[in-house]
């Protein structure tokens, strides 16, 4: 159940994912007993030693390199998007599992569902949304929830840039990474989108101050920025979206107030809720994290075949989450909201 040891430049507790893949110049593992003998207990699980490159002796030397591209689902996104088609096939399931209709529609509200089966937008004269005699929001639409919220082609970017060289008294390594990529959750109607960026900075930098002393230093810098939108808990925003979000329903009502409860669904919200917080502006979580590893070094010769070197390492790490939460105001009936903060429908609705 253990894990290995990882030493960059000979300094530990740095994770791998921290170190620019273009830095390294090499990686050696140790699985055996010696491993232990040198590095103590915490190598029991074996040892993972990373070098990163370093500088020459020559010419000034520049490389960049770059990676542009495209993410896409491998899986078919080809999800029903008719509210009849939708409602059906659901309530035929929901019928089997409980023996009642998953749907507070009576007959004529099937009905006019199925008359708008084919509208692909809104037609004036059927509109998606309707109010009954008794003030209720009626949901008849053919909303695409898929492609307003998640994004089937997001791009993605990596910058790299090292200078290196050097002489015989001093050698240099310097190297910096950009790396940004769009996330699922960006789709057109959401206004966080969802993105992560990451940066990173290396120098290494090696002086011959004397014939028998040599000092060395080697700093990086690793900086993480995420954007997503929907609840605190980034992971169960997605799953939650899988339940009720129906193409029936849209995201407001014809006076501007949210759909997250609509009657004509028993218990669960629009995608438990999400559907609507999601697309809110007020609803914005960043992540943003720093790690900072610093690492000198004085070797010193005096004699032959004697050597002596004294290394001082010091390592940084930083996290700070920001969450911005807004509650949500949502209307299933003419002229009344209810406020909702837990975005379930049995825990917290007021009038």
């Amino acid at each position: 159940g253990g894990s290995p040891l990882i030493l960059v430049d000979g300094v530990p507790g740095i994770s791998l994912s921290y170190v620019n893949a273009a830095d390294i110049e090499s990686v050696s593992v140790l699985k055996d007993a010696s491993a232990s003998a040198v590095y103590g207990a915490k190598a029991s699980a074996g040892v993972i030693l990373v070098t990163t490159k370093a500088g020459k002796e020559g010419k000034t030397k520049v490389s960049y390199s770059n990676q542009f591209g495209w993410i896409q689902p491998t899986t078919s996104t080809d999800f029903i998007s008719t509210g009849y088609d939708w409602a059906v096939a659901i309530d035929e399931v929901y019928k089997a599992r409980y023996g009642y209709s998953a749907f507070n529609y009576t007959a004529d509200d099937w009905a006019a569902l199925e008359a708008r089966r084919y509208d692909v937008t809104e037609n004036p004269e059927r509109p998606w949304v309707t109010i009954g005699e008794d003030g209720q929001y009626h949901y008849y639409g053919n909303y695409n929830w898929y492609e307003a919220l998640f994004n089937n082609n997001r791009f993605t970017q990596q910058h790299d840039l090292s200078v290196s060289g050097g002489n015989k008294a001093v050698r240099y390594y310097i190297s910096g990474k950009f790396h940004d990529e769009q996330g699922l959750l960006s789709g057109p109607a959401i206004p966080n989108k969802e993105k992560y960026s990451n940066y990173g900075f290396r120098a290494k930098v090696d002086a011959q101050l004397f014939k028998w002393a040599k000092f060395s230093t080697n700093a990086s810098l690793y900086a993480v920025h995420q954007v997503y939108p929907g609840t605190l808990n980034e992971a169960m925003t997605i799953p939650a979206l899988d339940q009720a979000l129906g193409p029936m329903f849209v995201p407001r009502n014809p006076d501007g107030t949210a759909v997250i409860f609509p009657n004509d669904v028993r218990k669960v919200g629009v995608g438990k809720g999400r559907g609507y917080i999601t697309t809110h502006e007020g609803n914005r979580h960043d992540i943003n994290a720093r790690t900072l590893a610093l690492s000198n070094s004085l070797e010193l010769t005096p004699a032959k075949g004697l050597s002596i070197k004294a290394t001082y390492n010091i390592s940084n790490f930083f996290r700070l989450y920001e969450d911005r939460t807004h509650a949500s105001t949502y209307s299933d009936k003419l002229g009344s909201t209810a406020v909702n903060t837990s975005y379930s429908k049995d825990e917290y609705r007021e009038r």
